[in-house]
């Protein structure tokens, strides 16, 4: 790209025709660099901080383990939920997250496939989806179950969101419930386990290669 644009600029350049002051472009640019590089210092002492807290919080880094959740991630999620057990089950989780279409009840009538709810956390949403966006490329599962969703009709942001509601918030739901009775009862507390569509324990990187090899060419118009 840098050749392409001195190539472009030469024969300007050489008749002395430049339509701007190369030395201010350049020290504009250097600024600009130097500003970039101390953002990137600071998120890099950010993010060490978070993951410090959290694996102070899950020293077995249990919410991490599950697809799609990272350190950042997992500390907003666990943010946002709070204690788990103020979910006493999986529905009412997911209506907290809020990624579930509005349903609209008329007489006998019901609507649906509409947008989807706002009376949720918005914090929650965004970190389900970005995390649901990630995990479908690593989760076996969650991948086969965006495809089918991609290949009925459905949206990349529809399929993400479905994703998230069917597949991400109850694996959230389950291991953070697993993991307080296994808290209280003193007993080991269980990590996320990648599998096969046969429900056969797999690697993360053996999902990865099954998820590339299945649908890795895969294109939706």
């Amino acid at each position: 790209m840098c050749q392409d644009a001195v190539d472009l600029y030469k024969p300007i350049r050489d008749a002395h025709m430049i339509p701007f002051d190369e030395k201010e472009l350049q020290k504009s640019i250097c600024f600009e660099l130097n500003m970039l590089e101390i953002e990137e210092k600071a998120i890099l002492k950010l993010n060490k901080k978070i993951q410090s807290v959290d694996t102070e919080l899950d020293p077995q880094r249990v919410l991490p383990s599950l697809a799609g959740i990272g350190d950042i991630l997992a500390a907003g999620i666990r943010s946002v939920i709070g204690d788990i057990d103020r979910f006493d089950s999986i529905t009412k989780h997911r209506g907290y997250g809020g990624l579930c279409p509005c349903v609209r009840k008329s007489g006998n009538r019901e609507g649906s496939g509409l947008a989807i709810s706002k009376m949720s956390s918005s914090r929650y949403k965004r970190y389900l989806y970005l995390a649901a966006d990630n995990a479908r490329k690593w989760d076996v599962e969650m991948a086969a179950f965006y495809h089918k969703c991609r290949a009925g009709g459905h949206t990349h942001i529809q399929a993400v969101c479905a994703v998230a509601n069917g597949k991400l918030v109850p694996r959230i739901h389950c291991l953070l419930k697993r993991n307080r009775w296994a808290e209280n009862n003193n007993q080991h507390r269980p990590c996320y386990v990648f599998k096969d569509l046969m429900g056969n324990p797999i690697s993360k990187r053996e999902a990865k290669a099954i998820i590339e090899a299945k649908w890795g060419n895969v294109s939706y118009n």
